[in-house]
């Protein structure tokens, strides 16, 4: 093409679009009514994810007051449960009791239990081991609803 030194230029004319105005003068257009909604829309979509967020949290934070309570009141009527009769005798000896064992043997009431269905009957338990000569170490051991919650604690002088 430019072997003899010709240079031609080659012209295109390209069809043109008339871009809708955004000047404000109650001129609504199909693209300026499109971009309000899409804007509304996606407010409308971080609001409902922030707010089913902050659910989830305030759900499980109710969910391990309820845990903490049943930790307490298991420890209560555990260290009731044990005296001179079936305590650990010599050091490093223990004595293990699953969940279910403590409701079958009465040592619990399982309606004063937060969502006693939800827990795991076999997985779940209370260990008192001898640490010292009148010392011993209690550990509980729950798991509800997926939520495993472990206290250990050191109990003097057990009558």
């Amino acid at each position: 093409m430019y072997e003899n030194g010709n240079k031609r230029r080659i012209n295109i004319d390209l069809p043109s679009f008339n871009m809708p105005s955004f000047n404000g003068k109650n001129k609504k257009t199909l693209l300026n009514i499109l971009s309000k909604l899409s804007l509304i829309a996606i407010f409308f979509f971080i609001f409902v994810f922030c707010i089913s967020r902050f659910g989830k949290d305030f759900n499980k934070e109710i969910n391990e007051k309820n845990f903490n309570t049943n930790i307490t009141y298991i420890e209560t009527e555990v260290t009731k449960y044990y005296n001179k009769n079936n305590i650990p005798q010599k050091k490093g000896d223990f004595s293990s009791l699953s969940l279910k064992e403590l409701v079958d043997e009465k040592i619990i009431n399982k309606n004063n239990i937060d969502n006693f269905i939800t827990c795991d009957q076999k997985n779940s338990y209370v260990t008192l081991t001898k640490t010292r000569d009148k010392m011993y170490s209690l550990k509980i051991y729950l798991n509800c609803d997926g939520i495993i919650e472990e206290k250990e604690s050191i109990i003097k002088d057990l009558k």
